[in-house]
């Protein structure tokens, strides 16, 4: 293989001329190129000029390696075939339609940007909500029947937080169209985010207009009740009640519900209490006229009707269950059912998480069952919390550390609940028990006496005060004290376990103090 001295490609050797450009390899066995002719800058078929290093004449094609012409034929120019024409028509038609809905397009989108309510849901999504408001603003004043614009206008106000402008916005939508109740209670809701009674005030106002249009709706009936109530007007939730009944539209179990509990809150408890049966007995399977019931019931001194409404209630999955859950477990406390009462409060922590009462509750529940350590364990974890419960938890720990016989830390729990604000006749009943079990019984007597001071009527400070002045033989101010606090547990026995006990105690001592 050699290199080609024209185009500088490899090519077989034994050939006489090259592969590639057809330049010639060898003359008379030299390998050597043969010198160029004189008219190498000539073509040698047209003469026309040609440049070193060119293999065609550009004028002619003729190959100036080999002198053989390259023939570079012309196409002739095809005729257009039959139907070409109309081809060519339907295109440029087509062009033309095309360019004719480009323009309608074009105006269409032209009209959407000019349509001031279009214009405003578009800078509302892009977050230019101040520009959105002031086009909207100017549309209805000039367009003020435009029911959709000033839903718009509401729901824009509301993307703002300016509720009072949302809900009048709403309630401007809404006389354009009184059928449609949901702009109405839009219009509810958005006052309802306002504080004070301006929005309590601005929700009645659209509720009666509600009724007005759509007499008997019982939602709107249920919300105006409700907010009367949130005024403090009982004299316009009483006519709304009269009306209602007039009405007949008191059918409604939810309603006979709601009214129950308001003729409770009013105190008409018996009132309450036929209310609520009676929608109990047209919907035994409402879990939360049964709990309503078992409210009313508690608040009237029937426990066991109450505890078995409650139970009914909670069987029942009333939208209050953690309510119930926890009244039910109080019931239970209250009756020696401590172990019911537990369980109870065990099952209300999903509902209530966040309610301060129920650890209080369940920490005394296990306290009651035996269950000293957990209860203190619960005792001391909301001591040191925030809650309104943390000084009573603290007392409840003193109590319970004396109990245990373990003075000294009763004593650092008695100070805590009094650090936490805790000053109660029960507090220093606690702390004279405290300083009594430690042999200080001049601090003890002191702390009783500051007891009855503190609630003349509380009998553990009578009883503890009594026992002490009986044990230094101050026999007579002693049985006095002890007589008081007889008195004061005659009405629940059952709450004093030592009434029986300090009974017996006081007729010994009058016995001998009869025969001395």
């Amino acid at each position: 293989m050699i290199r080609c001295p024209f185009c500088g490609k490899e090519t077989n050797s034994a050939l006489r001329n090259c592969a590639h450009c057809g330049g010639p390899l060898q003359t008379a066995g030299s390998l050597a190129p043969s010198k160029p002719a004189s008219h190498a800058h000539t073509c040698p078929n047209c003469a026309g000029p040609v440049q070193p290093g060119d293999i065609i004449c550009l004028a002619c094609g003729t190959n100036l390696l080999t002198g053989q012409k390259v023939v570079m034929e012309k196409k002739a120019p095809q005729k257009v075939k039959s139907g070409g024409g109309a081809r060519g028509f339907w295109v440029t038609l087509g062009v033309l339609l095309l360019v004719a809905l480009l323009g309608g397009g074009g105006y269409l989108a032209m009209t959407l940007l000019q349509n001031p309510v279009e214009s405003a849901k578009r800078l509302a999504a892009q977050g230019n909500i101040p520009e959105a408001l002031n086009k909207l603003q100017a549309y209805v004043q000039n367009k003020p029947a435009d029911r959709d614009a000033r839903v718009l206008q509401g729901k824009i106000f509301w993307q703002a937080q300016q509720y009072a402008k949302a809900s009048d916005a709403m309630a401007a939508a809404y006389k354009l169209d009184a059928k449609n109740v949901e702009t109405g209670f839009m219009a509810v809701i958005a006052a309802g985010r306002l504080t004070g009674d301006e929005g309590l005030k601005k929700q009645a106002a659209i509720l009666r207009e509600i009724l007005v249009n759509n007499p008997g709706n019982e939602h709107a009936v249920r919300l105006l009740a409700l907010t009367l109530g949130a005024l403090g007007d009982s004299g316009a939730q009483e006519t709304l009640y009269q009306e209602v009944r007039e009405s007949a539209a008191l059918s409604d179990v939810s309603l006979q519900t709601t009214f129950g509990v308001w003729r409770a809150s009013d105190r008409g408890l018996s009132e309450a209490e036929e209310t609520l049966r009676k929608a109990r007995a047209a919907a035994p399977e409402n879990g939360d006229t049964a709990a309503a019931l078992g409210f009313v019931l508690n608040l009237q001194g029937q426990s066991e009707a109450a505890e078995e409404a409650l139970a009914k209630a909670i069987e029942l999955n009333t939208s209050v269950a953690g309510m119930a859950k926890m009244q039910l477990g109080l019931l239970y406390l209250q009756t020696g059912k401590y172990e019911k009462a537990l369980a109870v409060f065990n099952g209300a922590k999903a509902e209530l998480k966040d309610d301060p009462r129920l650890p209080f509750y369940t920490a005394l529940a296990l306290e009651l069952t035996g269950l000293g350590t957990e209860a203190l364990v619960e005792y001391e974890r909301i001591s040191t919390g925030t809650s309104q419960f943390a000084g009573p938890a603290a007392l409840q720990m003193a109590a319970l550390y004396l109990k245990q016989n373990i003075p000294d830390k009763a004593l650092v729990s008695v100070r805590r609940a009094a650090e936490l604000g805790v000053s109660s006749a029960r507090l220093f009943t606690v702390q004279g028990q405290v300083q009594a079990q430690q042999g200080a019984q001049a601090e003890a007597e002191q702390a009783y006496r500051r007891a009855v001071q503190a609630d003349a009527n509380y009998p553990g400070a009578h009883l503890e005060l009594g026992l002490i002045m009986v044990s230094r033989n101050v026999v007579a101010d002693g049985v006095r004290e002890l007589e008081r606090y007889l008195e004061l547990t005659a009405a629940n026995p059952a709450g004093a376990p030592r009434r029986n006990e300090i009974e017996l105690l006081v007729n010994q001592l009058k016995q001998t103090q009869e025969a001395s």
